[in-house]
């Protein structure tokens, strides 16, 4: 179940355009039958497999089916809540997957790996957030511009502090006059001196 390039397009469309989108009963049910054949169809194929694979696999297929319905709901009911929590979902499902990929590493290389997770996973939420906040609707455009403003200063914030604290845990493997210089151009980098 990959996300189409066009589906954060098409939700803020149907956003948007309000029930015109929406799913019929019919359809709407076709596709909850397709998303639980193909989560079976995932579950089925990662028992094949064993260990962290077998467990990453397991973790993808559970996030392919949150985000799958997520989307599905989104469809049948397009409002900028439910287009968010489509976003979040996918955002919450590569964050585990990558979890349980970093799982497998050793101590320092694991605590790196998951502290680039949860960089790219307070990306992703953050930009879910800015999302929402675009296709909010109710709002004047001067007070539409400036929430919007105030949202996307807050998540530049909060990923520059995500990012920065993934680049001094990669410099922690280093020793030394490395490691300090590293430190200190992921401080300069991000602008925390």
């Amino acid at each position: 179940m990959k996300c189409s390039a066009l589906f954060p397009v098409l939700m803020a469309a149907g956003v948007l355009a309000g029930p015109v989108w929406a799913l019929s009963p019919q359809a709407l049910k076709a596709e909850q039958q397709r998303i639980a054949a193909e989560t079976q169809a995932a579950r089925a194929s990662c028992q094949k497999l064993d260990g962290n694979a077998k467990t990453i696999c397991l973790a993808r297929a559970q996030g392919d089916e949150r985000v799958g319905k997520a989307e599905l709901r989104a469809r049948h009911q397009p409002t900028a809540k439910h287009l968010y929590q489509a976003h979040l979902a996918r955002a919450e499902a590569d964050y585990a997957v990558a979890r349980q990929r970093c799982a497998a590493l050793a101590d320092a290389p694991r605590k790196v790996c998951r502290q680039d997770a949860q960089a790219a996973y307070v990306t992703a939420r953050e930009n879910a957030k800015v999302a929402r906040a675009v296709a909010a609707p109710g709002q004047t455009r001067l007070e539409k511009a400036a929430n919007v403003a105030e949202v996307r200063q807050a998540a530049a914030a909060r990923k520059n502090d995500a990012n920065h604290q993934a680049a001094v845990r990669r410099c922690e493997v280093l020793a030394g006059d490395a490691k300090t210089a590293c430190v200190s151009e992921a401080q300069r980098q991000f602008g925390k001196q």
